[in-house]
């Protein structure tokens, strides 16, 4: 992500939102940013799976939009398909962010090269006085509670990694004319260490309310299905003939 700069009345209250422009972005992303409590909605549009930032180790849950980078299968006509809509997506484009004075408090961002703000035309963020539009005021009202889901979020990727329940995957994409693609740095839930469990560690996820999204996460990968049949539909040149899901050749699942 870019890095972001604090939303205020002061310094930008000429900016205004160009909803085009958001659109455009959204179907640039194949991979979308998901909530713990958002993956059985997800899991019924898309298949959802965590990975791990290269740069800073940190475990996201995310739903797989297309096969191939830079284009989502669900917007179509400038219109986002699924009645399913991420928090994520609502917000945008603005974001949650640090304080810079206070890391340990939460405000409003966005990113100041994006083409999804101009000063002119688009939806104001502010009025003549400086006072939050009702927009803003929408948007930050679900980032208010984006926060709670990105601690619930935490806790949720904790418990995964506490009880080894993470196994790397790959996704072997082969298309008709028999080029294969590998895509990598994908994890979903380790079956077999899940019905290993003692009772005492699956009561314990039971009582954090992680048995739901652990049993959708799983479910969800039946999606890949649907993602195959939008890229053939879509696609004018090559089609896919099969996608596998294999446990990954990497010997570290962590």
């Amino acid at each position: 992500m870019a890095t972001l700069t604090e939303l205020t009345s002061a310094q930008h209250k000429d900016l205004h939102i160009v909803p085009d422009a958001v659109m455009q972005q959204i179907s640039k992303q194949h991979m979308m940013n998901v909530h713990a409590t958002e993956i059985a909605n997800a899991a019924t549009c898309f298949p959802v799976f965590i990975s791990r930032n290269s740069i800073n180790g940190r475990l996201s849950i995310s739903a797989l939009t297309n096969l191939v980078a830079g284009h989502n299968l669900y917007v179509s006509n400038g219109h986002w398909d699924p009645v399913f809509r991420p928090i994520g997506l609502q917000t945008l484009p603005l974001y949650l962010m640090q304080r810079p004075e206070d890391p340990n408090q939460f405000t409003v961002g966005f990113d100041s090269s994006s083409e999804c703000f101009a000063t002119s035309g688009g939806e104001p963020l502010f009025t003549e006085d400086g006072k939050a539009t009702s927009l803003l005021m929408e948007k930050s009202k679900l980032l208010e509670s984006e926060l709670n889901m990105v601690r619930q979020t935490h806790g949720f990727l904790q418990a995964m990694e506490k009880h080894n329940l993470l196994k790397s995957v790959d996704l072997q994409v082969k298309y008709d004319n028999e080029r294969v693609n590998v895509i990598q740095g994908l994890y979903t839930i380790n079956e077999d260490q899940l019905q290993t469990m003692n009772t005492e560690q699956f009561e314990e996820l039971r009582k954090a309310g992680y048995l739901m999204p652990i049993h959708a996460l799983l479910m969800s990968l039946y999606q890949v299905n649907v993602l195959v049949n939008r890229f053939n539909a879509h696609s004018l040149t090559e089609k896919i003939s099969e996608v596998k899901i294999e446990v990954s050749k990497n010997l570290t699942n962590n």
